[in-house]
């Protein structure tokens, strides 16, 4: 027989209607007897005085032994819904609570059965209803926006550079208004960009404050958002953004029917005629600089690796060099850069360098492949773990969670009161109401970030009393990760890094070893069961340390075209070589003492479908007797092809006429 609890709960007034609690309690039972339940727990909400009720007591204690399991209930029943909840969005906040625990609601007067298929639908059209309400309310707040727009009035939202909010009207701050005039003034200069126009504000050592109050300088990015922005020249819009997007991801593009302009009531910094001859002068360019496509390649280690200058992460970047005896680009280079010292972000920041990704990101991962060797790596995981096997420490981190729960299940108890207990004929009811209400739904939400708290400290108290051997785990990964990383796609190995490191730092000058990686900055998940936390931001929850890379020799990455060559100063330096076709002959001959011609390696990188540039002395047809390259050649000029990483190294020779 299945188990189920009833609740009942009335006020004077519902007395006069016929809804007593005799009647509602005879109901109840009637039905358990008919649909053969067994009623292991009576729930009772009275009334004190007129409308008001001074809390549910009955139905918090109801609450609280379903979420304990302590009767394993099937069902709970009640003569209306009503009786259930306040209002619809209250009654499917408590229905979600019974459906995560296999509970269904059953109301008796009312014939709706959550278990059944009539009953689920009545209850999709009582949330449908709670959502009629949402939406509502949000046209009611976007119609008012509206108004304001129409009004000429600032609807609200981040306050434009150039002006302040002064008892919710903008007012002009002159020095940054001055600033924006200036923007405006010199893009309208012949051949003056937006980039060019940073770069001409940093290099007047003009600085900006952010809404944080944090110094920052002039970009590209911030220059583009004041010239295109009409609020300057007295234009408010309203529905001129949408956070719609398409298949792709991409934003959908706003119909210009559905935009709103009228002229705003606040001071203007420039004319709409100068705000007109700038945005035609955007226009007109806006297709002239085409992003170069990168064959979707990852910028694996862009945010990561730091600047050793400024500090930010460097910014993962493509050069490619135009084919000008032909059509098309020669083999793109990627190479992570300081976005600060860029022209379009005033460069800011002195750091120059520009360093090659495949050297980067070859160390990194040789670092991370022999991480386990080093010292640091042992020293952080078994701090780490013997953090996590203090049993006591994890009990006691349970108690203080149930003890902070029962407190927040108090104060919601407290909040429910006060919101039953309001007068509806009081004179501040709807603000005290919807006070309480914030407050009531906040709390609600801590409730669950406990609850889910509680859940995964058991976890943890669980797989401590197992003996889960978290290190075992985490050192068969690092085992295993040069065949994984093999396997990784280019997404793939973006993420690891991201899990993994925190941020790299660099070498701010080229040194006598030619190192580059000064430190690495790691995180590991604790890993339960075999799965990673849900979350992992707590401290205790990570292994995480810095491994100083100064005296670890770190081999390069086993390519031939990546060297060390000693500059004029002494130092050294990492280079990626050039397969050029000097380079290739040169190669050759040094380590065979064999020439080849330009033209066999031309022939031979033709076979193999490597990109060459247009033959412009190619003779007429038939004219000449145009020699093949002999296999013994075809050998070397792979060799060398292999070397410089222009030919993948599992590539075997053919049979097949050159």
């Amino acid at each position: 027989m299945k188990k189920c609890y009833i609740y009942t709960r009335v006020s004077t007034a519902a007395q006069i209607e016929g809804y007593s609690l005799d009647a509602q309690e005879e109901s109840l039972k009637a039905y358990a007897e008919y649909r053969e339940l067994e009623i292991v727990g009576n729930y009772c909400d009275a009334g004190k005085s007129g409308k008001n009720i001074k809390g549910r007591p009955a139905f918090r204690q109801m609450m609280t032994d379903i979420k304990s399991q302590k009767d394993d209930i099937a069902f709970v029943l009640v003569f209306k819904l009503s009786r259930f909840g306040r209002n619809a969005a209250d009654i499917l906040k408590s229905l979600q609570l019974l459906e995560d625990f296999g509970i269904d609601l059953v109301s008796v007067e009312e014939a709706i059965d959550s278990s059944t298929q009539g009953g689920r639908l009545t209850l999709a059209i009582l949330s449908a209803v709670a959502e009629m309400e949402r939406e509502n309310i949000t046209v009611q707040f976007m119609a008012g926006k509206m108004q304001k727009v129409l009004e000429g009035g600032w609807t609200g939202g981040a306050v434009p550079y150039g002006y302040k909010n002064v008892n919710h009207e903008l007012v002009l701050v002159p020095p940054e208004a001055e600033v924006i005039r200036m923007i405006y003034e010199l893009y309208q200069q012949e051949n003056m960009s937006a980039s060019a126009v940073a770069y001409e504000l940093n290099k007047s050592n003009l600085v900006r404050i952010s809404g944080k109050g944090e110094q920052k300088p002039f970009t590209y990015e911030f220059v583009s958002r004041v010239l295109d922005n009409p609020f300057y020249c007295g234009r408010v819009y309203y529905n001129r953004r949408t956070n719609k997007k398409d298949r792709d991801g991409k934003t959908i593009k706003q119909d210009e029917d559905n935009i709103i302009m009228a002229e705003g009531k606040h001071e203007i910094i420039v004319s709409p005629e100068v705000w007109d001859s700038v945005h035609a002068k955007r226009t007109k360019i806006a297709g002239r600089y085409k992003r170069v496509d990168d064959g979707g390649h990852v910028h694996l280690l862009s945010g990561i690796v730091k600047c050793p200058i400024c500090g930010k992460g460097l910014t993962g970047m493509i050069s490619r060099t135009k084919n000008l005896k032909g059509d098309g680009y020669y083999k793109p280079i990627y190479y992570y850069k300081c976005r600060y010292n860029t022209r379009q972000n005033g460069k800011t920041c002195p750091f120059d360098q520009s360093l090659n990704q495949e050297i980067i990101d070859g160390l990194v991962m040789k670092i991370l492949q022999k991480l386990q060797t080093y010292r640091e790596f042992q020293d952080a995981l078994q701090a780490a773990l013997g953090h996590q096997g203090n049993l006591e420490k994890t009990e006691k981190r349970l108690q203080d969670l149930r003890k902070e729960l029962r407190e927040a299940e108090l104060t919601k108890d407290r909040l429910g009161e006060k919101l039953d207990g309001l007068n509806p004929l009081g004179k501040d009811y709807d603000r005290k109401y919807e006070e309480t209400s914030d407050k009531l739904d906040s709390i609600y939400d801590r409730i669950g970030d406990l609850e889910m708290d509680v859940i995964s400290t058991k976890k943890k108290l669980e797989a401590l009393k197992q003996k889960a051997d978290s290190t075992v785990q985490i050192m068969t990964f690092m085992e295993n990760l040069p065949l994984m990383y093999e396997e990784m796609s280019e997404e793939e190995r973006k993420e690891m890094f991201q899990a993994f490191v925190d941020d790299i730092e660099l070498f701010s000058e080229d040194r006598t070893d030619g190192k580059i990686i000064k430190s690495i900055s790691f995180k590991f998940p604790m890993v339960f069961d075999g799965k990673p936390l849900a979350k992992n931001t707590k401290p205790e929850d990570m292994v995480s340390f810095r491994l100083d890379c100064t005296d670890i020799d770190i081999e390069l990455p086993g390519k031939g075209n990546i060297i060390m060559k000693k500059q004029a100063d002494g130092s050294q330096k990492v280079i990626v070589r050039k397969g050029t076709y000097a380079a290739i002959k040169a190669y050759i001959l040094e380590k065979h003492d064999v020439k080849v011609p330009t033209l066999y390696i031309a022939q031979i990188k033709r076979k193999y479908g490597l990109e060459i540039g247009k033959a412009y002395n190619k003779p007429e047809k038939n004219k000449n007797h145009v020699p093949k390259c002999t296999k013994e050649k075809e050998l070397l000029i792979m060799e060398a092809l292999k070397f410089y990483d222009l030919m993948e190294q599992d590539v075997e020779y053919r049979e097949d006429a050159v």
